[in-house]
Parts: structure tokens; C-alpha cells; sequence
């Protein structure tokens, strides 16, 4: 049952008979609602931005307008005490911070008996701290809702010893799952069986795996790098783990995007031309009231408050593009950005390859080699594994447990048992070098046509060749367009690729990158993006797999899809969730759109409470009015700072650039095999 506080209603779940329900809510009692506490959850309050003004200006009416002159010069008194302890501490530091200056100017305005402008100023912080709240908690809120990607589902260990995929709604506690390496771990649990390497860096950031075994506890969120697990699920609250992680996310630097960062630096800067405005302003005229102007024109306030909305707002934009964007930083420095390097499977292609056509030898029937094949990969996240357990599925063909023990061997593939007899799938590098699978001429001429049109997945039992699987990729929508686009704004373009070269070449020269490096190990890809980076280039990595985690976690921007790998998502710093290639030309106009916006605020700023302090040391301006005008153009810049920004969208033209996803789906395979 949740409740929902505002909404003066609650809302129940319930399994059974419509009229069982009737007749129950007819004899509800609200006592009755309170005997298990433990079983109503609360449903989260919107807080809107409407309601931070509504209730500030609330406030001041019941604590100011509304009350007699008598009243609210004590009230005004008593509201400003809160804010001498933070400007002390800073003075016994001896550092001239904000706080320092709201105190000074709240103090002065008051031993000068004007509590009315003192109050405005108290008014004005508050607003200003309510703000700076709601902008932190909806950016905590947004980051809380997207980390749910991690896991949509669980491999739940059914009685009968097979796996099943299931949603984690549907997972209850005492559940056993299956979790392989690269995946993420959906719920907390406890290791049953098996030992494991696990990266906990999303709780505890440190970036080195633990190992864990037999008995051990591992919690949602993180991931298994090396091994499988099966654990018995223990708690279906992951919310507090997921908080953590938001804690560890916000509390870095990556938050703040370099011109947030720059302007609160700017903003404590300020403050001492402030003081020293106000000490040339009394020297030269012995006013204490020219003086106190250059006390309630706080500049850094309005700074402070300003640029953080708008970095916010960007973030929310692209996150109304199905873009989650994990820090600040990221939507600012990627107009910066003059490399990209893509990774091929699964990034530039759609990760649902299909599989086109399958060569049998060695006497085994398709039939066979699909079963065999599809058991061992579908313990195993990689685009071109999932389609052959996908064709398998499609052709009706059973592929239930009949392996040993799994052991996945990154870039390369699988290895594991079948009644006694060693089973590889993988590259040919794997099966037809590292293993040493003996390949015939014969053979050699039938998988050679075939390579020029293919990608090619080797499998082999008992040191025999049995099979080889025909894997065709299509290309992702937009992905020409989107290189033009790249390419025409003077970004260098690369793809890494462990493909064989004469296919990386093809596809690279059909989208016009310059640069290709086939058949490359993850080792390769994380040395390449630091090489880059020694030659001064700031380096936007676009990868899918755990292949490409190493050289995610090593460029400035790491951006990666929606159906990409549990362990690629957590290293990235953008992940589309519309799986669209598009949103990176959508990311840069951003981008600029940010810079030309705070680069304007930050202007405007200037000029607006420059004017007004010229306006009020040549006596055009009264104090009060003065302190009005600033708290409006605070509010205003505020205000202006949540509005959408302005950037250049145009659509991208898809057609005829590949497959849509659904038709892909439906696209009959090629039937028949070829036999030697």
C-alpha cells in the first residue's frame, strides 16, 4: 500500500476477486491502516519549482508584510542569527567568504535601523539556499531513477535447474540467480555457489575488484568482472545502495561541470572587491549608506544560484532525449572534445546481429551445432553470442543445461564441457590458433567465401571443428549522417574493432572514418585512448561490451548505449538510452548551447548589478529600492536560468540506412548450411 500525502489518497495492491475487494474496502477502517506500519510505503512528494517561490513568498508575507512595524524589527533580529556562526569561522580563518558578506550587510542594515532591507536580504539568501536544494535534490532524483539500467532482470535458477530471465519486480527473496561475468549483480544477496571477482567501486569506490566466495554477501549494483556466482536473494531494497552511489557521484568533481566550478571560485573572489568597493566608497564620501551598497549588490549570490540551475537544465534536456548525462561536466567539455574513437559490434552496428547462415563439418547436423552453441552463450552478454542463442529461440531448437563448468576468456570466447569432450566457441584466433583445432582445405575455401561477407564465430568439440555461424550486423540508424556531422565539425574519427580488417575496413570506408585498427584486445583499446590523450587530444570513447570497459574508464568522456554491458554502463559517463546514435551531434549542440548560456548569465550578471551600483553611488537610486531591484534580478536570472536552452536540432535522415529494429526481428534467416 502507498500513500500519497498531497494527493489526500492511497493505493492498494491486491490479488483476488473483485468483489472480495468490494466487500473488504467496505469494512476498512482507518485504525486498521495503522496496525502494520511496516507494509505502507509513502509515495515520494514533488516539490516543484513553483512551490520553492510559492513558499518563500509565503513566508515573508506571514513574517513581514502581515505583521505590525513593532513586530519585525525583533523578528527580523532573531531570523538573522543563523547566519553570524558560518561568517565568524570564516574570519577566524582569516577568509573573506560569501557568508562573511551576507553577514556584514544583514549587520550593517540593522545597527543603521533599516531592519526593511535587512529582511530582504535574509528573504533573498534563503530563496537562494532554497533553490541551490531543490536544484541538488531533482538532480538526485534524476540520477536515482536512471541508475534502475543497471539491472532490469535476473537469471532466477528455475526447480528444475534451468535458468529463467525474469524481471526484478517479479524476483522475490530466497530466489536463486545465476550471475556470469560482466554482469551486474540485480538484488542483494548471499554467494551459494561459485567465486568470483566483483567490482564495488558504485559503493565503495575503490576500483579494484574483491574476490568473493561460498557464504559472502554482494549487494545490487555492482558487477561480476571474472567468474559466476549463483546467490540466494536476501533483499529486494536496493533504493539505499542506489543512493549510495548517487552520494559517491555527486560528491566528485565530475558533478560540476568547469564553468560551474570557475564561477563559484568567481563568486568567492568577488566578495573582497565588494569590501574594498565599500571602504574606497566611504573614504571618498563618508557615507555609510553609498558604502553599505556595495554590501547588497551580492553579486556572487546570484552566481552561486544561477549557474547551477543551468547546468541542470541541460542535463534535463538531454535527459527528455532518453540521454543520462552522470555529471556536469560532461555535457560542457563535450564540445571540447576532437577525438572519437568508436568501438565497431554493437556501437556504430545494432547489438541484434543476426545470424545469416551456419556452416557445418564433421558430420554434425545444424540442429547440433545451434543447440551445442546456443547453451554455452546465453550464459555470456556480447551482441554476437546473444544471436545465436536468438536463432536458436527463433528455429525451435532446445537448449537447455548440458555443459561443465564455464570459463569466458574476454575477446576471445568460451570454453567448457560436453559429455567429457572440451567445447570451444569463439574467434578464430581461439579455436583455430590458441586451441590448435585442425582446419582442412577444403574447409579453409567454404569459410573464406564466407568471410568477406560475415563476421565468423568458430566452434569446435573434442578438438574437431563442428561448426561456424554466419553473423551479419546491420548498421545502426543514422550512423553515416552522424559521422558526416562529426567529421564536418573537425573531429577525427576512429573505429576499434577486433574484426577481421578486411571487414573493419569496408565499414569504416562506408562511413567515412579515417582512422581503422582491426583486430585489436581490450588492452590495445585502453593503450590506444591513452596515446591519444599524451598527444594532447581530449578523447570521446563510444563503446558497447566489457571489451571496451578499460578504454571507457580511460577517456575523458565515456559514452555507451542503453543495451550495452552492465560493466561498460557503470564506467560510462553518458549512456543512451535511446540507443541512437544521433544524440551525440544532439550532445554538442548542447554543449555549445550550455557554454553560449553561462557565458551570457555570467555577462549579464555583471552588467545588470554593475548598473545598479552605479545607479545607486551617484544617488539616482535610493538603498531599499536598490536591494529590491538586486533580489529581483536574482530572481530573474534564477527564473531565466531554468528555461530550455537554445540549441541546434535538425533531423537526421534514416532512411535506407539500416534495418529498423522490428524488422529485424522479423527478418527470416538465411535457410540451408554448407556442409563439409
Amino acid at each position: 500500500m502507498t500513500v500519497y500525502k498531497y494527493g489526500s489518497g492511497l493505493v492498494l495492491e491486491y490479488r483476488g476477486s473483485r468483489a472480495a475487494l468490494l466487500n473488504a474496502l467496505q469494512r476498512l477502517e482507518v485504525l486498521d491502516l495503522c496496525q502494520d506500519p511496516g507494509d505502507i510505503g509513502i509515495a515520494p512528494e514533488e516539490r516543484e519549482l513553483f512551490d520553492v517561490f510559492y513558499e518563500a513568498a509565503l513566508r515573508r508575507a506571514l513574517t513581514h508584510t502581515l505583521l505590525p512595524p513593532v513586530v519585525r524589527a525583533p523578528v527580523t533580529l532573531i531570523k538573522s542569527l543563523p547566519f553570524i556562526p558560518p561568517a565568524l569561522r570564516a574570519l577566524r580563518q582569516r577568509r573573506l567568504t560569501v557568508e562573511v558578506l551576507d553577514a556584514t550587510a544583514i549587520v550593517v542594515s540593522q545597527l543603521m535601523g533599516d531592519f526593511s532591507t535587512a529582511s530582504s536580504i535574509i528573504f533573498l539568501l534563503n530563496l537562494g539556499e532554497d533553490l541551490e536544494g531543490w536544484v541538488e535534490t531533482r538532480s538526485r532524483e534524476r540520477l536515482e531513477g536512471s541508475l534502475s539500467f543497471l539491472s532490469h532482470s535476473a537469471w532466477v535458477i528455475t526447480e528444475s535447474g534451468g535458468l529463467k530471465e525474469t524481471a526484478i519486480a517479479d524476483v522475490r527473496v530466497g530466489d536463486h540467480v545465476s550471475v556470469t561475468s560482466g554482469r551486474g549483480i540485480p538484488l542483494d544477496g548471499e554467494v551459494l555457489r561459485g567465486r568470483g571477482m566483483v567490482n564495488e567501486s558504485t559503493l565503495t569506490g575503490e576500483p579494484l575488484a574483491v574476490p568473493k566466495t561460498v557464504g559472502d554477501a554482494v549487494y545490487a549494483s555492482t558487477v561480476v568482472e571474472n567468474g559466476e556466482l549463483t546467490l540466494r536473494v536476501t533483499s529486494l531494497a536496493t533504493e539505499s545502495r542506489i543512493s549510495q552511489i548517487v552520494r559517491l557521484m555527486t560528491g566528485g568533481e565530475n558533478f560540476q561541470s568547469p564553468r560551474q566550478r570557475l564561477n563559484q571560485t568567481r563568486a568567492d573572489a568577488v566578495v573582497a572587491y565588494n569590501f574594498l568597493g565599500a571602504a574606497i566608497t566611504y573614504a571618498l564620501t563618508r557615507s555609510v549608506t553609498r558604502a553599505l551598497l556595495f554590501l547588497l549588490v551580492d553579486i556572487s549570490c546570484v552566481l552561486k544560484i544561477s549557474t547551477p540551475i543551468v547546468v541542470m537544465t541541460a542535463m534535463r534536456q538531454m535527459g527528455d532525449q532518453q540521454v543520462l548525462i552522470k555529471g556536469g561536466r560532461f555535457v560542457e567539455e563535450f564540445a571540447q572534445a576532437d577525438t572519437f574513437v568508436f568501438d565497431k559490434t554493437g556501437t556504430l552496428t545494432t547489438t541484434r546481429p543476426l545470424v545469416m547462415d551456419v556452416l557445418t563439418f564433421g558430420g554434425f547436423s545444424r540442429e547440433e551445432v545451434i543447440r551445442y552453441a546456443a547453451c554455452l552463450e546465453e550464459h555470456y552478454y556480447h551482441p554476437i553470442g546473444h544471436a545465436v542463442v536468438e536463432q536458436a529461440d527463433r528455429e525451435n531448437i532446445p537448449h537447455d543445461e548440458m555443459h561443465g563448468e564455464l570459463t569466458y576468456i574476454v575477446s576471445h570466447g568460451i570454453q567448457s564441457e560436453i559429455d567429457g569432450k572440451r567445447t570451444v566457441i569463439g574467434s578464430r584466433h581461439f579455436v583455430i590458433e590458441d586451441e590448435g583445432v585442425p582446419i582442412t582445405a577444403e574447409q579453409e575455401a567454404v569459410i573464406a567465401e564466407q568471410a568477406q561477407r560475415y563476421n565468423l564465430l568458430y566452434f569446435s568439440i573434442d578438438q574437431q571443428l563442428a561448426g561456424v555461424f554466419c553473423i551479419d550486423a546491420p548498421l545502426r540508424p543514422n550512423a553515416r549522417q552522424v559521422m558526416d556531422t562529426l567529421r564536418a565539425q573537425g573531429k577525427h574519427l576512429v573505429m576499434l574493432t577486433g574484426d577481421q580488417q578486411a571487414r573493419a575496413g569496408e565499414l569504416a570506408a562506408e562511413l567515412g572514418i579515417e582512422e581503422v585498427h582491426s583486430e585489436v584486445f581490450p588492452e590495445d583499446k585502453h593503450l590506444f585512448v591513452q596515446q591519444q590523450q599524451r598527444r594532447g587530444r581530449r578523447v570521446v570513447m563510444v563503446g558497447d561490451g566489457i571489451n571496451d570497459s578499460a578504454a571507457l574508464h580511460a577517456a575523458d568522456i565515456a559514452v555507451v548505449m542503453a543495451e550495452s554491458a552492465d560493466l561498460a554502463q557503470q564506467v560510462a559517463d553518458v549512456v543512451i538510452l535511446s540507443n541512437d546514435l544521433g544524440a551525440l551531434t544532439e550532445l554538442g549542440h548542447m554543449s555549445r548551447g550550455l557554454e553560449r548560456r553561462l557565458t551570457g548569465l555570467y555577462t549579464g550578471i555583471i552588467g545588470v548589478n554593475g548598473g545598479l551600483l552605479a545607479l545607486g553611488l551617484f544617488n539616482v537610486l535610493p538603498g531599499n529600492l536598490l536591494a529590491l531591484l538586486h533580489n529581483a534580478s536574482t530572481i530573474g536570472f534564477s527564473l531565466y536560468s531554468l528555461g530550455d536552452l537554445e540549441v541546434e536540432r535538425f533531423a537526421l535522415p534514416n532512411e535506407g540506412e539500416s534495418l529498423p529494429a522490428s524488422e529485424m526481428r522479423e527478418r527470416p534467416p538465411e535457410k540451408g548450411s554448407s556442409t563439409a
